[in-house]
């Protein structure tokens, strides 16, 4: 008789076992599962002087960026000279983001440091999503800014800092201290840095960020 039970018991054990493995199956994410979530982006774009024979191709680059992004990503747009300025405040609206591009004339000088600071604000202050991105574009060394490179790179190097990806126009021996800037700045903050002098790489460049942030 007892035998009996104690077969019952271990056959009912078994099942159990069988039921909790399945139910944490079910529960447990997928290897892929966090990839591909909608992110919060915020598109910060050189608008200085120096850009002016730069712009179209950025643009027309940053609209295949888009494109390539999740459909349900949400964007802002700031086009910075010696001033910043939110164009475009976070939207999912894609004619929004494109006219936000289209709308800068540039013309004076290079604040980027200030406008990586109050874009990474901005992000923190009114995201939707959790994974945060800033992807700036730029041609050269900041020249007006507020804050120091210093101040900058120990502003983003704490938790919970945006990923940042940055795009120079240029090559490193044109401008190395803006070279080393981008790259510390990126490789800080779990991004990446790309450089280019010619415009039609830019492209090939942001449709690979858009991959990237699309896999992280």
């Amino acid at each position: 008789m007892r035998s009996r039970e104690t077969a019952v018991l271990l056959m009912l054990l078994t099942l159990a076992g069988h039921l909790c493995a399945v139910v944490l199956q079910q529960q447990a994410p997928s290897a892929n599962a966090s990839k591909d979530d909608p992110v919060s982006i915020g598109l910060v774009i050189d608008n200085s002087t120096s850009m002016k024979d730069k712009r179209n191709a950025t643009v027309a680059a940053l609209r295949e960026f888009v494109q390539a992004s999740n459909p349900k990503d949400e964007f802002f747009v700031v086009n910075f000279n010696e001033d910043v300025h939110l164009d475009q405040d976070f939207t999912i609206d894609v004619s929004r983001v494109y006219k936000a591009l289209d709308q800068a004339d540039a013309h004076g000088g290079t604040a980027l440091y200030d406008a990586l600071l109050a874009s990474r604000d901005h992000l923190k202050k009114g995201s939707k999503y959790t994974k945060k991105f800033l992807v700036v574009i730029t041609d050269g060394s900041d020249n007006t800014s507020h804050v120091t490179s210093s101040n900058v790179l120990k502003e983003f190097n704490v938790a919970n800092s945006p990923i940042v990806y940055c795009v120079g126009l240029f090559r490193e021996e044109s401008d190395a201290r803006g070279h080393t800037v981008l790259e510390k700045l990126a490789k800080e903050t779990g991004g990446s840095a790309f450089f280019s002098d010619k415009s039609k790489k830019l492209e090939e460049i942001m449709i690979k960020i858009a991959g990237e942030i699309r896999n992280q």
